[in-house]
């Protein structure tokens, strides 16, 4: 989070260990560093996300501790930004269509790219994330990805005709199509293939 108070000054150390500790782990091997005591880092992040399956590893070789504060939904996340003090949270795991209105209300950081190994990235496409970059900076960093899929009957729709988004106006299924999880990418690509937003495709 950005920060303007002096609140701030005693959560240098964490910073630095999140920087430059999440960039060693990502790519090569490094050697545990020896404190006193482990340093805290405050997450904000989905649930289950700060559990011991998830950083147990990150946590004994860069001898930290996460104190993880979870939530549900994004705009849930940008709630408890902004009803807690500037320096609350060391690092934020967010969906990547959050990012830019966390950038646009100044609650997150620029980032120093050289700390990421970029190029061990699947695809180009993922080095540039829309929204990650502004103005050629960055200021979040992809951790995951996934695919969303459609599940279908197949005594309704066969196999080809799931390849288009069209199999959900057959009118064999007609009060029959449902939803699960998190709403803006599915609901997002049906409005693309309905002909909105043409003009953002390409860009």
């Amino acid at each position: 989070m950005r920060h303007n108070s002096p609140i701030l000054k005693s959560k240098l150390s964490r910073r630095r260990v999140l920087a430059y500790g999440a960039a060693t782990a990502l790519s090569t091997p490094f050697i545990s560093r020896a404190w006193a005591a482990p340093v805290e880092i405050n997450m904000l992040a989905w649930y289950g996300h700060g559990e011991p399956d998830i950083v147990a590893e990150f946590e004994a070789a860069n001898n930290v501790k996460f104190k993880p504060k979870y939530y549900a939904g994004g705009d849930n996340m940008l709630g408890l930004i902004a009803q807690s003090p500037p320096g609350t949270y060391d690092v934020i795991l967010s969906d990547g269509e959050f990012v830019q209105q966390l950038n646009a209300a100044g609650y997150i950081e620029e980032l120093n790219a050289a700390d990421y190994p970029f190029d061990d990235m699947l695809y180009k496409d993922f080095q540039q994330f829309p929204g990650h970059w502004k103005d050629g900076k960055l200021f979040s960093m992809m951790v995951r990805f996934g695919h969303l899929g459609v599940s279908y009957n197949k005594n309704a729709i066969s196999a080809e005709e799931a390849m288009s988004y069209s199999c959900f106006w057959k009118p064999e299924v007609k009060g029959k199509v449902g939803h699960f999880d998190w709403h803006l990418p599915s609901l997002g690509m049906m409005s693309l293939y309905d002909g909105n937003g043409a003009g953002l495709v390409g860009s």
